[in-house]
């Protein structure tokens, strides 16, 4: 079992958020769920974060890469010490410079459980700028 760390799982996807949130809960983690920026950035004061899964939310009708960054870049701007694995169905070219943007990874869906777990671990057990290194 984890240490009971507090991840925000940014998703609006309820059966996605329903899969990741029973994984990683079973697995010894707390997790809060944000279905929309302007709730995941509440989530961020509420309590202590230890890592962020974030799916690039987007208006409905967008789909450009910018578009997909903007969210993301808000998280970060509000969340620069906590790690941020980007959560997404998107082609990985739009993300190919996740690290040099600052975001600690990235977890292409469609995902095992395992590859899941092994990412979360991967990135809580690293400090940020070993990560980013």
């Amino acid at each position: 079992m984890e240490d009971g760390s507090t991840i925000l799982l940014i998703e609006d996807d309820p059966d996605i958020n329903t899969i990741v949130r029973l994984a990683l809960e079973a697995t010894g983690y707390r997790v809060v769920v944000g279905t929309s920026m302007v709730q995941a950035l509440a989530l961020l004061t509420a309590a202590p974060i230890a890592l962020i899964l974030a799916a690039p939310l987007r208006r409905p009708g967008t789909g450009e890469s910018a578009e997909r960054w903007a969210g993301l870049e808000q998280i970060r701007e509000h969340a620069p010490a906590i790690p941020i694995v980007i959560f997404t169905a998107a082609n990985a070219d739009d993300f190919a410079g996740y690290r040099a943007r600052g975001f600690s990874d990235l977890l292409l869906k469609p995902f095992s459980i395992d590859q899941l777990i092994n990412i979360v671990r991967r990135n809580l057990r690293q400090p940020l700028h070993q990560i980013l290194g």
